[in-house]
């Protein structure tokens, strides 16, 4: 009964996503959204896969990728963003699908010298919100969320393998919610004032398919400020509130990407979550960017065991191509660690 249940959460957001989207009324938001696309090839290197390639289709309004590596492990994502009724709705669409080696650090993990347990893990997940406009930038609605994930190839005696850690043999969660979405920035692609805040509230529980019941809080929140020498200060912030068993997958990683960059992502993963960074982002030359950054965190079993006494600083640089797309480096590092990022992304 359950993979029905799951099943069918992921066949109505693919119909909300691609019937609603053209349905009478259907209009692209005033900023023309849509009319920029870029089509790349990619190649990475991975420290648990070595060499991995594939490529990757991005656009305002939609995206799409697949990475491969010579052990056959492989990745899949889209996206979709879908504005109808001039602009009155909003759909967010996301789908993934990997099959890709991994390590486990452990849930609260204090050493960072720790070689961790390696892993194959599967996942299947799907998102989807339906916002209505309130504002001009701000939306609201509901939200569901659907992800399957399986676990092998795990390292005799390790945490996994003892079968004590939810999430460790599988889990399936599933969770509706609600989202408030508000982007007050002056720029999709170069924000230099403005404000982002992201919130989303989800109620995962066996009567929807899922293996556990608990709940999960996400508070994101950038803010933009004209600084000296035509360079732009970014005020980041994260919160991630985690209540019930929560599989192992969905614990929220200190080390991202965004934030807390010069701390590998899954290092330290916990139920609770908050971290606060800074950046300096300044013209080079034209369309090359730079910035610096610096930031402090943490991530504990609860709010009130939080030390925010996790570190980190570095630098990047950006180099924007023509419509929204930037390809980006960015080096950070903390005490114990250090974590170099470098990619394609679009601003949405």
């Amino acid at each position: 009964m359950k993979n029905y249940q799951i099943a069918g959460w992921i066949l109505i957001g693919l119909f909300l996503t691609f019937h609603l989207t053209y349905a009478a009324g259907y209009s692209q938001d005033e900023e023309g959204f849509g009319k920029s696309y870029l089509l790349l090839p990619v190649i990475v290197s991975q420290p648990n896969t070595g060499l991995a390639y594939g490529g990757v289709y991005l656009g305002n309004l939609f995206g799409t990728g697949m990475i491969f590596d010579h052990d056959g492990h492989s990745k899949f994502f889209i996206n979709k963003r879908s504005y109808f009724d001039d602009g009155q709705f909003l759909l967010l669409t996301s789908a993934s699908w990997e099959n890709w080696s991994s390590t486990f650090y452990g849930i609260g993990n204090e050493d960072f010298e720790s070689p961790g347990e390696d892993y194959t893990g599967k996942k299947a997940q799907f998102a989807s919100g339906f916002l209505l406009r309130l504002q001009d930038g701000l939306y609201f609605g509901l939200t569901v969320a659907a992800n399957r994930f399986s676990v092998s190839d795990k390292e005799t005696g390790g945490q996994l393998a003892g079968g004590t850690i939810v999430g460790s043999d599988g889990a399936d969660a599933v969770g509706i919610g609600l989202r408030l979405l508000s982007d007050q920035r002056d720029d999709h692609v170069f924000p230099t004032e403005g404000s982002l805040l992201d919130l989303k509230v989800l109620f995962y529980d066996p009567d929807y398919g899922s293996d556990q019941k608990f709940s999960q809080s996400t508070v994101i929140f950038n803010k933009f400020i004209p600084a000296a020498i035509g360079g732009v200060l970014v005020l980041q912030s994260r919160i991630v509130y985690s209540h019930g068993d929560i599989p192992f997958q969905m614990l929220p990683s200190l080390g991202d990407p965004e934030i807390m960059r010069g701390i590998r992502v899954n290092k330290d993963i916990n139920r609770d979550l908050l971290a606060v960074s800074t950046e300096y982002r300044f013209s080079i030359y034209q369309r090359l960017t730079g910035a610096t950054f610096l930031g402090i965190g943490d991530a504990a079993n609860s709010f009130a065991e939080l030390q925010m006494d996790k570190f980190i600083g570095g630098f990047g640089i950006r180099y924007y191509f023509t419509g929204p797309f930037k390809l980006f480096f960015n080096k950070g590092f903390s005490e114990h660690d250090s974590a170099a990022y470098f990619g394609m992304d679009a601003s949405f």
